[in-house]
């Protein structure tokens, strides 16, 4: 038995048919499916999966609202156009401090690992994000203590 490539063509169709809808705006499944040699089918359920991801949006006839015209959402089609867009440095840096943090925690230095907790602390811009990484600080505080 061969290897599972489902999941492969599924990204590739998603691909033709978002590259398709970037040079074709506003066009209709069945343009869509005779473009690419595509069954009816398998272009509703990429379609699917595309405007459930918010890649696509559907618009509907002002008269009687039915969906006629698909069209590739602005942050998608930007995307296409750019590239994916880069994280920031600081998103970066606290990734980094995160790995960090575990690093030293499974290498037993618990202070350490408290004091990359507490400067993660101090970059968190949100109430949720500062009380998640106090609770993993005061954690290796507790473990420190326990084992000196």
């Amino acid at each position: 038995m061969g290897p599972d490539t489902s999941m492969v063509s599924k990204i590739e169709r998603q691909n033709a048919v978002a590259n398709y809808l970037l040079d074709n705006q506003q066009a209709s499944p069945a343009e869509i499916s005779e473009a690419l040699c595509m069954t009816d089918r398998a272009t509703r359920y990429i379609v699917s999966l595309m405007v459930n991801n918010g890649m696509i949006i559907r618009t509907k006839n002002i008269i009687d609202g039915r969906c006629h015209r698909l069209a590739l959402s602005d942050w998608y089609a930007d995307e296409l156009a750019n590239g994916p867009a880069a994280e920031p440095a600081a998103v970066n840096q606290l990734r980094q401090l995160e790995t960090t943090a575990t690093q030293l925690e499974q290498r037993g230095l618990w202070r350490r690992a408290a004091t990359v907790w507490a400067e993660l602390s101090r970059m968190q811009q949100t109430v949720t994000g500062v009380a998640m990484i106090a609770t993993q600080r005061n954690r290796c505080i507790r473990t420190a203590r326990a084992r000196a």
